[in-house]
Parts: C-alpha cells; sequence; structure tokens
C-alpha cells in the first residue's frame, strides 16, 4: 500500500507554480522605493580650512550616501572620508554636491577641505536604503533671490527613467542670509544648517519621467541660491 500512495504521489497533479517566484514566498522584498534610513551628518564653520560631517550611527555597508557642501570664496572644496569613492557635481559660489556607497558598516566622518583659506563652510548629509545607486543627476545652477522676499525657486529639472526615484533638491544660500526653507509641493525638508542654509529635499517620484523640484526661500537681504537634482533609483 505504501509504494502504490508514493506513485500516486508522483502522477497527482501538484498546485500550481506561483509566476515569477523562485524559493521560498513571502522573502524579502525586493524592488522597495528608495528612502532616507534616518543616518544623518551636519557641520559648519564660520571660518575654517575643512569642516568635518560626523556620522555617529553606523552607515550600512552597500547603502547609497549624498551630501551637499559649501565652502564660501575658498575655491573649490574636495570631500573625503567614510572610505567612500566619491563622484561629485562642482556649482556656482563653490556649492557642491557629492554621492557614494557607504563602504563598510560603522560609524565615520566626511571631510570637506577648502581649495584655499579659512572660508564659512557647511555641509549636510545622508544615507539612502534601498538604492542601487544614481539614476540622473542635474549638475548645479544658481538662482538670485530678490532682497526681503519670500521666494518659489526650482531645482534643475530632470527626467528619470525608473519608477521610484528618490529624487534630492539639493540647496545652500551662498551669501549666509540665514533664512527659512519651506519644501515645495510633494517635497520633505531635511538636515537644514543655520546661517549658510545647507539643505535639501526629497520626493519619491511614483513613475518615471520629467520633474522641477521647487522650494521656498524667506529672508531679508539678496542671495544666491545655488541647487541641484539628484534621483536615486530602487
Amino acid at each position: 500500500m505504501k509504494f502504490i500512495f508514493f506513485l500516486l504521489t508522483l502522477f497527482l497533479p501538484q498546485g500550481p507554480a506561483v509566476p515569477g517566484h523562485t524559493g521560498a514566498i513571502g522573502g524579502g522584498g525586493g524592488g522597495s522605493a528608495p528612502s532616507l534610513d534616518g543616518t544623518t551628518c551636519t557641520g559648519q564653520t564660520f571660518g575654517a580650512a575643512s569642516q568635518t560631517c560626523v556620522f555617529s550611527s553606523n552607515l550600512v555597508s552597500g547603502r547609497g550616501i549624498q551630501m551637499v557642501y559649501f565652502a564660501g570664496s575658498g575655491g573649490t572644496p574636495t570631500i573625503s572620508g567614510c572610505g567612500i569613492t566619491w563622484t561629485t557635481d562642482t556649482g556656482s559660489h563653490n556649492i557642491n554636491t557629492a554621492t557614494g556607497i557607504a563602504a563598510s558598516s560603522a560609524a565615520c566622518t566626511v571631510t570637506i577641505t577648502a581649495a584655499s583659506g579659512t572660508p564659512s563652510m557647511g555641509v549636510v548629509g545622508a544615507e539612502i536604503q534601498n538604492t542601487s545607486g544614481v539614476d540622473v543627476r542635474s549638475g548645479s545652477n544658481v538662482s538670485v533671490i530678490s532682497a526681503t522676499a519670500t521666494v518659489a525657486f526650482n531645482c534643475p529639472a530632470v527626467t528619470t527613467t525608473v519608477n521610484n526615484d528618490l529624487v534630492f533638491c539639493l540647496l545652500s544660500d551662498a551669501n549666509g542670509n540665514n533664512g527659512t526653507y519651506t519644501a515645495g509641493t510633494g517635497f520633505t525638508l531635511s538636515s537644514v544648517t543655520s546661517g549658510f542654509k545647507t539643505a535639501f529635499e526629497t520626493e519619491t517620484l511614483a513613475s518615471a519621467g520629467a520633474v522641477t523640484p521647487q522650494a521656498i526661500y524667506s529672508l531679508n537681504a539678496v542671495g544666491a541660491m545655488a541647487t541641484s537634482t539628484i534621483a536615486w533609483k530602487p
């Protein structure tokens, strides 16, 4: 009887296969949209040759790292630290952005170094989970903000190629007016330094396509706002 039962199990129809699955059903949810994981750093000085940005919480190896930094009149600054090979965009007014992939799971320090002198400097950074890297980057542009005004201004337009990109609008006020940012529609503002107001806002873009991020800045003097747009893909 056992032998007959064994033969039946070979030839009776089994349950339908689950399309697109190999291995266990319900495992890790690959394809999740990139998002900030809450690990950030900020730093600012009003007269030094370099400025650090300390990730006091452990980074996670393989996650994306997004930085925006400013070095006043000190020429084009350089970025180093955390064992990361950085890809940089040099912007007007010595405001720059850098991206990289965390090299190890540890706390670490990023250092921004001015090309010359001891300028005012500001830097912010954030770690991104569920990303395979940068989809598209804009480079930088500059918007001049009128005196005593609350003004909406654009980060550069980009066209993403992948659904669910995490889009960064990276911001800094080159004139140090210590104004107030308000995030644009759909965006969330994060990690703002005082003084030179180095910051970023983010939005998840559900469908690939063109996007022109916008932010609002309120200040009481003329400001030169340097901006950049970078999108991270799943």
